[in-house]
């Protein structure tokens, strides 16, 4: 599981924002202080069976495994996502 999850909840229209406070915003390290990566999803994880999720001003790097983003689709029907103004990977 990411550090951030909404894919399996069920959370339609939520949204990871962070309104930008100079040059502030949610940052998402996943690196894990140095130690090896582990198995599983990426530093966030959206989409699944949910309509409308937002990711916007978020800067994520250094995943804990595979990716910094991983938006969810095919069988699991997630319609109108939306990722903008974000600073993904390093």
């Amino acid at each position: 599981m990411g550090a951030l999850s909404s894919a399996s909840h069920h959370l339609e229209f939520l949204t990871f924002h962070s309104p930008l406070l100079g040059d502030t915003c949610v940052q998402i390290n996943g690196s894990r202080l140095g130690d090896t990566g582990i198995s599983g999803g990426g530093n966030i994880e959206m989409g699944g069976s949910n309509a409308g999720q937002l990711v916007e001003y978020v800067k994520s790097f250094d995943p804990r495994s595979w990716t910094c983003l991983h938006i969810m689709e095919g069988a699991l029907d997630c319609t109108n996502a939306t990722v903008r103004y974000n600073d993904i990977g390093e």
